[in-house]
C-alpha cells in the first residue's frame, strides 16, 4: 500500500493555523510591526508596541489578514472543528457558516450570530485529525472530490485507508475487513455478521463483541441494524483500480 499521511490526534490551534494559512509576506510584515521574533499568542492585545503608529498599522493589517483567513475557510481551502457550548462532542463547521462566524483567537473560540464554539482547531483536507470522527457526509464528499476517499490496503489488510483516514487493524479485524472487501468486489457488499465472523475465523457470534476494543470501527464498517454488515464504501472499488 502506498505510504499515506500520518494523521495527528488534534488539529492546529487558531494561532498556528493563522500562521500557516496566512499570506507569508503579510505574516512577516505583521511580525515586523510587532517588533518581535514571532507574534504574541494573544494577537498583540497585551503587547507593548515601541511606536504607536506601528500599533495602528498592526491592527489594521491584522484585521485585513483575519478577513482573508475567514474567506479561505468560506472557500473550504481548509477546515475548522470545535465543540458547541451546548454539545458534548466535536463537530466540523460547514464552510457556509463562515458567513456568520469569526475566530476569537484569544479564547480559541469561534463565535457569531448567537453561536459559540469552544476549543477551536483547524486542519487540511488531506490530514483530518483523529479527534474528528465520524466524518460528516459533506466532508466525505469533499474527500471524494479531491480523490482522497479511495480504499487502499496492504497485503494482509493490517493497514487500510478509507475516506482519507488510515487505520491500523488487529489480525482478526483485518480478516473481517478482508472478507467484507471481497464481498464488495463480488457485488454482494452486505453480508450476515455471523457469516463474516465465521469466514474470518472468529469464535464470536456478534460483530460488536469483536470490535469492542475500538470505538471507531463503525467509521469503516456499516450496519443495517438487522445483522447485515458491509465495508463503509460506495461505490465499490475494483482491485485493478486500487493502486
Amino acid at each position: 500500500m502506498p505510504s499515506s499521511v500520518q494523521h495527528s490526534r488534534k488539529g492546529l490551534s487558531p494561532d498556528a493555523a493563522f500562521s500557516r494559512w496566512s499570506d507569508p509576506d503579510s505574516y512577516q510584515e505583521l511580525v515586523a510591526l510587532a517588533g518581535i521574533t514571532d507574534l504574541p499568542p494573544l494577537t498583540g492585545s497585551n503587547h507593548r508596541f515601541r511606536d504607536p503608529n506601528d500599533q495602528k498599522k498592526y491592527y489594521a493589517k491584522r484585521t485585513s489578514m483575519e478577513t482573508a483567513f475567514r474567506n479561505r475557510l468560506l472557500n473550504a481551502d481548509f477546515f475548522a472543528s470545535a465543540i458547541d457550548r451546548h454539545a458534548s462532542r466535536r463537530e466540523v463547521i460547514h464552510p457556509t457558516l463562515w458567513e456568520l462566524l469569526h475566530v476569537h483567537y484569544e479564547l480559541d473560540e469561534i463565535v457569531g450570530m448567537g453561536r459559540r464554539y469552544e476549543s477551536a482547531e483547524f486542519f487540511a483536507l488531506d490530514s483530518i485529525p483523529l479527534n474528528v470522527r465520524p466524518i460528516p457526509d459533506w466532508l466525505d464528499a469533499e474527500l471524494g472530490a479531491a480523490g482522497l476517499n479511495a480504499f487502499r490496503h496492504d497485503q494482509d489488510f493490517r493497514h487500510i485507508v478509507l475516506h482519507g483516514i488510515e487505520y491500523a487493524l488487529s489480525p482478526l479485524h483485518a480478516k473481517v475487513v478482508a472478507v467484507l472487501h471481497q464481498a464488495l468486489l463480488n457485488d454482494e457488499p452486505w453480508q450476515p455478521g455471523k457469516d463474516i465472523l465465521e469466514r474470518a475465523g472468529s469464535q464470536q457470534m456478534k460483530m460488536v463483541d469483536v470490535f469492542k476494543s475500538r470505538a471507531d470501527w463503525r467509521a469503516f464498517i456499516d450496519s443495517d441494524a438487522k445483522g447485515m454488515y458491509r465495508l463503509r464504501m460506495d461505490p465499490p472499488v475494483r482491485e485493478d483500480s486500487e493502486h
